[in-house]
């Protein structure tokens, strides 16, 4: 969707170590939405045009396209909001919630929008399952930026968003070191684009309750696993934030 020349000038205010390391500006915020729309919009447009070849294969095809152009118009209004406030340099536009240096080099990188299902108490934030065409998906955007020495973490919302507003308050209530718990959590039960490090222990990575968090869709087991993991994982309790992993946490950090 973008040039690898305009690529480099057109986000060059937050892609430098240099500006990460100061809390971001509104610009900044609006630069790593609009990529973050530009992604998500990149990956349903291929996905429209590879499921249409398979069309005699795939049960309820018409639910999917629905829920394709749904996605498509959703990251479009993002996309062309973010673009708004970069082209005209405006000061106010997202609510940075949380944003920190870590003095140390974490095995996880990852830059996305999450539509976040349910806040930390499992009150709905987003009502992913409803496909009335008057709702719109909300994205909570979260950054994991690790440099030469250190790790930046951010995570962010548009301010007309206030699915968010709530959830805000109550991640507020959480100490750093929760807060970074919590953020971890978000990334492995939400996010398809992550890059772990492969100096990571296979022990960490094949943890059970990481293992089936990444199985999580919307809180029920994800269609492609078998029908007897299908059945395992309909009959248990969804994985608590507190019981996985966190590689967000200096005992995992690479340096």
């Amino acid at each position: 969707m973008i040039c690898n020349e305009c690529d480099v000038k057109y986000f060059a205010d937050y892609e430098n170590e240099q500006a990460l390391i100061k809390e971001p500006t509104t610009k900044q915020l609006a630069e790593i939405a609009l990529k973050n729309s530009m992604m998500q919009l990149a990956k349903r447009y291929h996905e429209v045009a590879l499921y249409k070849k398979f069309d005699d294969r795939i049960e309820r095809k018409d639910l999917l396209d629905e829920e394709h152009q749904l996605d498509i118009r959703d990251y479009q209004y993002d996309l062309k909001r973010a673009k708004k406030i970069i082209e005209n340099n405006l000061k106010s536009g997202y609510i940075l919630m949380f944003y920190q240096i870590l003095n140390y080099v974490t095995p996880i990188a990852m830059q996305g929008p999450l539509a976040v299902h349910r806040d930390i108490d499992g009150e709905i934030v987003n009502d992913v399952d409803n496909f009335d065409h008057n709702i719109k998906m909300q994205q909570l955007h979260i950054g994991i930026f690790p440099l030469k020495n250190s790790t930046v973490v951010l995570a962010f919302y548009h301010k007309d968003d206030r699915n968010y507003i709530k959830f805000n308050r109550k991640f507020n209530r959480l100490k750093v070191g929760e807060k970074l718990q919590y953020i971890n959590y978000l990334v492995f039960k939400y996010c398809e684009h992550y890059a772990v490090s492969p100096n990571i222990s296979e022990d960490v990575l094949k943890d059970d309750n990481l293992v089936q968090l990444v199985l999580e869709e919307n809180d029920s087991p994800q269609h492609f696993i078998s029908p007897d993991d299908m059945f395992f994982m309909m009959n248990k309790p969804l994985v608590n934030w507190k019981d996985i992993p966190n590689l967000l946490d200096e005992r995992y950090k690479l340096r």
